[in-house]
């Protein structure tokens, strides 16, 4: 019986702890696709200031 109660306390524990990560991560899966969708602006953003600042030097060099 010593050794079977810290088994059973120690189940409850892992319940708790598997319970804990699915709560967070359902409450996060909308903040993670604004994430994602604020990654991929900021990258879109990039590629047009790198093309902007291409066709500049490229107008340079032809001038």
């Amino acid at each position: 019986m010593p050794f079977y109660k810290p088994a059973k306390s120690r189940l409850v524990k892992g319940r708790k702890q598997r319970k804990l990560p699915a709560d967070d991560i359902k409450n996060l899966k909308p903040s993670l696709l604004t994430l994602l969708g604020a990654c991929m602006s900021i990258v879109g953003g990039l590629g047009r200031v790198l093309n902007f600042i291409d066709k500049i030097i490229e107008k340079i060099k032809d001038s």
